[in-house]
């Protein structure tokens, strides 16, 4: 029999990043701005969830506010990410960057000195705060359970990505390809064929899951891997490293989508009782 085996990309895929950044953005500001600053965003009392609850019915234009930068910075809105990946921006530049870009639309300012001891603090947060969707160990237990393989492929460093998934409690991932591993990034197919090697499975009985649907389900798929896109329906989720690539082609077709990693199991064949139905959409 020729062996399977799944790949995953790792941020909100296998870990709830953007929740993860929203706390540490809420965390790591109120160490570092002004009373005035705090109480223009809301963050007076403390952190607000993500959704802006926990601010009293009277603030709503400080929720308005709150929201609206949280959602600007977590999602990337101006694409810095991508200029990090190309090389144009470092990782610490980048996220001062995102910082910036989000409180302009709303009259804030944040001087050099606050910026950097800002980036310094959410870092620790962000990077200790992550966890792993609740249907990731389940899918993670069935695989061993049926002997196979899996490990991830990031569009971010490998060290970096390995602390993360141990952070988030996930280090049973053993296989781990960064962009550093070969140089490149996701959606160039060596990274994803180092990742199908690492799992000695070949490129074609290899399966790739991501919630990106250029750079993961596109690019696998391009790679002539089985490239399946997890819309888990977060808004913003997947939205870094959708900038057209150079070079790359998108494969006609559509994209197989799934809403749940305990769909994957079906794909795989295996005998789950709890799984749910697969779509197949997203025509483009």
């Amino acid at each position: 029999m020729v062996p399977t085996g799944v790949l995953f990309d790792i941020d909100d895929t296998l870990v709830d990043l953007a929740s993860a950044m929203t706390r540490a953005l809420g965390g790591s500001l109120l160490e570092v701005l002004p009373p005035g600053a705090l109480a223009s965003l809301g963050l007076g009392s403390g952190v607000p969830a993500a959704d802006g609850a926990g601010l009293s019915a009277h603030d709503a234009e400080a929720r308005r506010r709150w929201l609206a930068f949280s959602e600007h910075f977590v999602q990337d809105v101006t694409g810095a990410y991508d200029d990090y990946l190309t090389g144009r921006l470092d990782f610490r530049s980048m996220r001062i960057l995102r910082l910036h870009r989000a409180a302009e639309p709303l009259g804030l300012r944040v001087d050099d000195e606050l910026a950097l001891r800002w980036v310094l603090r959410f870092a620790q947060l962000a990077e200790t705060g992550v966890t792993p969707f609740p249907d990731v160990l389940p899918v993670l237990d069935l695989l061993d359970a049926h002997g196979i393989p899996y490990g991830a492929v990031s569009n971010n460093v490998e060290a970096f990505q390995r602390a993360k998934l141990g952070y988030a409690g996930l280090s049973r991932i053993t296989v781990v390809v960064g962009t550093d591993t070969l140089g490149v990034t996701k959606p160039d197919p060596a990274i994803f064929h180092e990742g199908a090697r690492r799992l000695a499975v070949p490129p074609a009985e290899c399966w790739y899951v991501g919630d990106n649907p250029v750079v993961d389900h596109d690019g696998a798929v391009a790679a002539g891997l089985k490239g399946v896109y997890l819309d888990r329906g977060i808004p913003g989720s997947g939205s870094s490293g959708n900038s057209p690539v150079p070079g790359f082609v998108r494969p006609a077709g559509k994209r197989l989508t799934i809403r749940s990693l305990s769909e994957v199991p079906a794909l795989l064949g295996l005998n789950d009782p709890a799984r749910e139905s697969l779509s197949v959409g997203d025509a483009v």
